[in-house]
């Protein structure tokens, strides 16, 4: 999962709220011509994903947004490990663990091991933290032999 990858799901992701969200009441700032939208392109063209993020400033948003983003494409890692990290950092460990394995499921079925080494090194620091060392190890053992399998293949 590269970062471009996971800045076209944020900056689709917004994208994709304002639109859906068109219908209430809305300031400037969430039309489609409005700077929320402008920033978004601007993310998408530029590979800066941090000219979306100012404008998600709280965790509470941001679990929106991203919450938003997995019922909105099903299909896609990138929101799903967003929650993962997001409740991490919340110390909310038994939900990253569960986006965390959404997320692996996802890339498992696109053949992305790339992304799924670095998804497991995500659940190895969550069962850390948690003191699950035996399953620190096996997500951290996962992680490396991907690691060592993409490196010889390039």
């Amino acid at each position: 999962m590269t970062g471009a990858a996971r800045l076209i799901g944020v900056a689709a992701g917004v994208i994709l709220l304002v639109i859906g969200t068109a219908g209430s009441a809305l300031a400037h700032c969430d039309t489609l011509d409005g700077p929320v939208v402008s920033a978004a392109r601007k993310a998408l063209d530029s590979g800066n994903v941090n000219l979306v993020l100012v404008w998600v400033q709280k965790n509470d948003e941001a679990e929106e947004v991203f919450t938003g983003v997995a019922a909105l494409l099903p299909h896609s890692d990138v929101p799903n490990v967003a929650l993962g990290n997001l409740y991490f950092a919340q110390g909310r460990h038994a939900q990253a663990i569960e986006h965390y394995r959404k997320s692996l499921e996802i890339l498992d079925a696109v053949g992305n091991e790339l992304g799924v080494a670095v998804v497991y090194g995500n659940l190895g620091i969550v069962h850390a933290q948690q003191g699950a060392f035996d399953r620190a190890i096996e997500a951290f053992e996962k992680t490396l032999a991907l690691d060592i399998k993409l490196s010889e293949q390039n």
